[in-house]
């Protein structure tokens, strides 16, 4: 009490920040160990999606470098539920030299490829190879073939994962169904 001084107290009062209040729990929740993250996200994945259809534990590793708070987790993978209505333009992106043509093109390479793999060969290694594999044999950039790939299987341009990630989570019969409902997308315009 005695070092304590009202003349250089400010009139304005306190400021309540909630970005860094957000990045403070941003901070939190990255460095928990992760069997707690999973044990704290493990309910709000359950929220919109089934427990028994989803690879929680890989979805948990993806999320956790990238859940700010727990809340927004249901609207953040909300698309593996159900895929969004999404807008073309979505295919157009300046830095992967991508646009519509170009992604109907990645999609025609990437779809038999996907095609080809087995149910029981269904890994995110194997998606990866083989994709991967078609990418270099056709000559084309892998932005130009990935991006595409994720507009398609996810309609967002910013998910918790990449192309073969998102695919590996959604099971192949999915991950067929969103690609060939991209390629029609595309003839329409």
């Amino acid at each position: 009490m005695e070092a304590f001084d009202l003349h250089r107290l400010n009139k304005a009062p306190g400021i309540f920040d909630p970005d860094k209040l957000t990045w403070f729990n941003f901070e939190y929740i990255r460095r928990l160990p992760f069997e707690t993250y999973l044990e704290k996200a493990t309910p709000w994945f359950s929220q919109v999606l089934d427990p028994d259809k989803f690879d929680f534990r890989r979805l948990a590793q993806l999320m956790q470098e990238r859940t700010e708070v727990f809340g927004r987790i249901p609207d953040m993978i909300r698309f593996l539920a159900q895929l969004p209505d999404y807008d073309v333009e979505l295919y157009t992106h300046k830095k992967m030299k991508t646009n519509p043509e170009v992604a109907r093109a990645s999609l025609a390479l990437c779809l038999p490829v996907l095609e080809s793999i087995e149910n029981s060969q269904w890994t995110e290694t194997e998606i990866h190879d083989r994709i991967m594999s078609a990418i270099a044999e056709s000559g084309m950039k892998n932005g130009a073939v990935l991006w595409p790939l994720r507009i398609a299987i996810s309609g967002q341009a910013s998910t918790p994962g990449g192309a073969m990630e998102i695919a590996y989570l959604l099971g192949r019969e999915e991950t067929l169904r969103r690609v060939r409902a991209g390629q029609a997308r595309l003839e329409n315009i």
